[in-house]
Parts: C-alpha cells; sequence; structure tokens
C-alpha cells in the first residue's frame, strides 16, 4: 500500500506528492485532481510565489517501474519547454518529489473540446485553425504531438483553444523506436493515418492527419471512423485532402493553415472557391447557350410567313390564311427541327444543372441563407439594356450610320443578361433560395427582356404579307 506521509516532513500526501514541499521549496499547494490520463493525474495547484494556480502533473506510481514511462514523462516537460505558443500549454517547472516525478504547467480553466461537439462550421474551422496555428509552431521546432483529438483540445470560455498532453510527442531527430508499445502503436487509432497503424514513424504530416479527423468530429461529434461523411460548407475536399494516403496529404501544417484560413474566409462570405466560380460559370453558359436554342425555337415557330398551298399543315400551324394567289399565310406553327433540338438542349442543361447541384451536395458547398450577390450585376446590365432600348429610339440617324449595330449591341446586352440570371439561379439554388424569394433577380431578369418583347410583340402585330 502507497504511504500517505511525506518521508521529509511527516506532512500528507496528496497524489503521491507533499503538498508542503513539493519541488524542494513551499511553492505550491495540491487543492484538487481535476483530470487522469493514460500516464498519472492532473491536480490543480496553488503556486504561492507566482500568485497563481497551476497544473501540477505526475506519473502514476504503478507506471514509476515500468521501462520508458518516467523517460517519456520528462520527454513531454522538454518537449514543451520548446514550443512558444499561446495555444501550447506552458511548462513552468518540471521536478521529481519521493521519486515521483511532476510538472507543473499551466492551469488551463476550459473543458475539453469533445464536451461542446458538434460546432457550427464557423466555430469548429476558428477551433481548428487555432490548433493548426499551435502545431505549426510546435513542428517548427521539430516536436510532433502524435496524438492531436478533440480531447486534447481545451477551450476556455473566453474562446482560447489550447493543445494539451504531449505525453507521447517526438522529435524526429531522435530516430524510430523511441515510443513505441509491445502488439501496437500510441495514440488514438481514429486519429492515426494508415502508415503509423502499419508501423511507420509518424511525422507532421501524422498531426495533419489527425487534425482533419478534428475537424471531422468538430463539424459531425462523431470521431472519422470508416467513410468521410458530407461536410458543410465545401469542407469536404480540404478534409479528404488532409486525410488522404500519405505522398498526396498536404505536405505540413503550414499548408493545411493556409487551406483552413481560405475555408474560413469562403465560410464567412457564402462564397465559392475559384474552382467552383469556375464550374458555375461554365454551367451557366451552357444554360444560356441552351436558352437561346429554345428561345431560336420559340422564335421560329411564331414567326409568321408565306407558305405553298402543299405547305399548308392544319394540325400543326395556327392562324392559316389564304391569300388570293393560293398560297396561305401561316402565322405559327410547330417546326420539328427547332423543336427538338430545343427539347434536346433544355434536357442537356437540366443534366448540367442536375450534376453541378449534386456535385455541391457531394462537396459540401450547399449552404442556406445570404442573398445572392448576382442581382446586383444584373441590375446594372439590366439598366444599360433598357438604356440602350430607349437611346435608339430617340437618336436621329437619318443615314443609317449607326443601324447594322442596333441589334448587335442588344443582343450582346440581352446574353449577357441571360447569363447573369442563371448565374444568380444557380447560386440561389445552392443557398436553399427559391426565385420567389430571390423576386429581384426575376424582376431585373424581365425588365432587361422587356425591350425585346415589345418590339416582337410590335413587329407581329403589324406583320403583314408582302404582295
Amino acid at each position: 500500500m502507497s504511504a500517505t506521509v511525506c518521508s521529509r516532513c511527516s506532512g500528507d500526501l496528496r497524489a503521491g506528492l507533499c503538498a508542503r514541499c513539493l519541488g524542494d521549496t513551499d511553492e505550491i499547494e495540491l487543492l484538487e485532481s481535476i483530470g487522469r490520463g493514460g500516464m498519472g493525474e492532473v491536480w490543480r495547484g496553488r503556486h504561492h510565489r507566482l500568485g497563481r494556480d497551476v497544473a501540477v502533473k505526475y506519473i502514476a506510481e504503478e507506471l514509476l517501474g515500468r521501462p520508458g514511462f518516467v523517460g517519456r514523462f520528462l520527454r513531454e516537460a522538454r518537449l514543451l519547454a520548446r514550443v512558444r505558443h499561446p495555444g501550447v500549454v506552458a511548462v513552468f517547472d518540471a521536478g521529481e518529489e519521493d521519486g515521483v516525478p511532476f510538472l507543473v504547467m499551466e492551469l488551463i480553466e476550459g473543458g475539453p473540446l469533445t464536451a461542446r461537439l458538434p460546432l457550427p462550421v464557423g466555430e469548429a474551422l476558428r477551433v481548428v485553425i487555432a490548433a493548426a496555428e499551435a502545431l505549426a509552431a510546435a513542428h517548427e521546432v521539430g516536436v510532433v504531438h502524435r496524438d492531436v483529438k478533440p480531447d486534447n483540445l481545451l477551450v476556455e470560455p473566453g474562446g482560447r483553444v489550447v493543445l494539451v498532453d504531449f505525453g507521447i510527442a517526438t522529435d524526429p531527430a531522435e530516430g524510430p523506436g523511441t515510443l513505441t508499445r509491445a502488439g501496437g502503436v500510441l495514440g488514438t487509432p481514429a486519429f492515426l493515418p494508415p502508415e503509423v497503424l502499419a508501423g511507420a514513424v509518424a511525422d507532421a504530416r501524422a498531426d495533419v492527419y489527425a487534425l482533419g479527423g478534428v475537424l471531422v468530429q468538430a463539424l459531425t461529434g462523431a470521431p472519422p471512423v470508416g467513410t468521410l461523411p458530407e461536410l458543410p460548407a465545401g469542407l469536404g475536399p480540404l478534409v479528404r485532402r488532409a486525410m488522404a494516403p500519405h505522398a498526396e496529404r498536404f505536405p505540413d501544417m503550414v499548408s493545411m493553415l493556409a487551406g483552413l484560413r481560405d475555408a474560413a474566409r469562403i465560410v464567412s462570405t457564402q462564397a465559392l472557391p475559384p474552382e467552383e466560380v469556375t464550374l458555375q460559370r461554365a454551367a451557366a453558359g451552357v444554360l444560356t447557350a441552351a436558352s437561346g436554342v429554345v428561345i431560336g425555337a420559340v422564335l421560329r415557330c411564331v414567326t409568321p410567313k408565306v407558305i405553298a398551298a402543299s405547305e399548308a399543315q392544319p394540325l400543326v400551324m395556327q392562324g392559316l390564311e389564304a391569300m388570293p394567289d393560293g398560297r396561305f399565310v401561316s402565322r405559327a406553327r410547330f417546326e420539328e427541327g427547332p423543336v427538338l433540338g430545343a427539347v434536346g438542349a433544355a434536357a442537356f442543361a437540366a443534366v448540367v444543372w442536375a450534376l453541378l447541384v449534386g456535385h455541391w451536395r457531394r462537396s459540401g458547398y450547399l449552404t442556406h441563407g445570404g442573398r445572392v450577390p448576382q442581382v446586383r450585376s444584373l441590375a446594372v446590365v439590366a439598366s444599360v439594356t433598357l438604356g440602350w432600348a430607349i437611346a435608339r429610339r430617340l437618336i436621329d440617324d437619318p443615314d443609317g450610320a449607326i443601324g447594322p449595330f442596333v441589334p448587335i449591341l442588344g443582343g450582346i446586352l440581352e446574353v449577357f443578361c441571360l447569363a447573369l440570371f442563371w448565374m444568380g439561379a444557380l447560386e440561389a439554388a445552392r443557398r436553399g433560395r427559391s426565385l420567389l424569394v430571390e423576386w429581384p433577380l426575376l424582376l431585373w431578369f424581365g425588365a432587361a427582356t422587356l425591350p425585346p418583347v415589345v418590339a416582337l410583340w410590335t413587329w407581329l402585330s403589324e406583320w403583314v404579307p408582302a404582295a
């Protein structure tokens, strides 16, 4: 049975340590146990000289006689002393009392990240970015944590995130095999990359893999076991790269930190990354081209023309009018080629739409809320289109010098409006917003198409067949 009285001063032992003469001084008084891990226990202590509470971590008595554990415990103090970063728990002192090693560390007034999960996307990214900054600082001085997980990230009430428990941290310069155990590897399996589970030495990329797993659990509340789940805000590609095979993973924590910051910026603005914007524009281009085919088919069908008597088909033509010379006026008709082309174009556009939205869903780019930014651009182009339509009515052009350019410029403006409308419609779908909710998008598109619609209606109402 363990002794309960200090052999030096006959004071009471707490956690195998003497609260009266800890560290050969009278500076620290143990107050209460605040946690226990695989290597020992952590106590809250009062450091009288510093006038502050500290955390005192000691190695469990049952581990004192086991080979390697004391060395590992002292290694933690040495490695922690090398890392100077506000996101890494600070170590103040290390010593030994009655053969029991102990560390005096900064006391973190907060609980583990595990107790707060799951988190909203923005908060999850903030926490993981803070952890990545701490790990980058550790890697810079050659320290690999090897046990990054939500339990080892403490979050203070003010939001500060602190990385703790460097008990199995290593310096790769020490060489392989410094920390092993019989029958397996040290660490938490759900957060260990396959190469480490297979026996390889953990390097900085092992911490990258583990932090990707932390982000998964921060968002979903569950550790990354099996197939990765669908993640919100387009974080799927980032996590997949963090947890990819060794050669395809982020090469270091600095690279992953840059990806996390980009993701946080995108989440804060609900914007798409550049490559996804390119996909969105390409899809909008396909939808615009398909719309042009459909509009062209409609115009072909409603454009009146004079046909021979043999071409008259009452079942597919409307408004047939006989002319004195035996021909007919066809006001509208079913044009087989253009209509079938329009149906094919519309079907292709629908497939492109479905594929893009499905890609966004799988990659986590679907979001909710937020106004569609294309409304402003469409409003500007639509206003220019309306202005041009009014100006061409007012400009006196007796010589017809600008006449040929009128339909060209008007057509270009209408195409721009159509493309912006489809960009806005796709963005509304990504944000889960109905076009009825985004009524300004419909309003400005309607305003842009008003001039050609009025011109077409006027021309149709005034058209008469040539003699």
